[in-house]
C-alpha cells in the first residue's frame, strides 16, 4: 500500500486547515471522534506547498513528508489528560 497526498495553498490565513488535518488523521493516526481533543497547528512563513507519501512496510508505516517553510505543533487539550 502507498498514498500520496499533496496540499497547496496560495493564498493562506494565519493556519493551514487542510495540511493539519492531513497530519492529525495519516501521521498521528487520531480517530475522528477524538480529534477535537487535539491541537494541531501548522504556521506557513511563505506560500504554502507539502506533499505527505505514505506506505506500509510489514508492521511499520513509513512517511516522507515535504514542506515549505513553516511552524508544526501538536498538543492535546488539557480536559483530554
Amino acid at each position: 500500500m502507498r498514498d500520496v497526498i499533496s496540499v497547496e495553498v496560495r493564498n493562506h490565513g494565519p493556519s493551514v486547515p487542510e495540511w493539519e488535518a492531513v497530519l492529525s488523521k495519516h501521521v498521528g493516526k487520531v480517530p475522528p471522534e477524538f480529534r477535537n481533543q487535539e491541537i494541531t497547528k501548522c504556521v506557513p512563513t511563505a506560500p504554502f506547498r507539502a506533499r505527505l507519501e505514505y506506505g506500509a512496510l510489514s508492521d511499520a508505516v513509513l512517511y516522507k513528508r515535504r514542506s515549505t517553510s513553516n511552524h508544526d505543533s501538536r498538543s492535546l487539550r488539557r480536559e483530554a489528560l
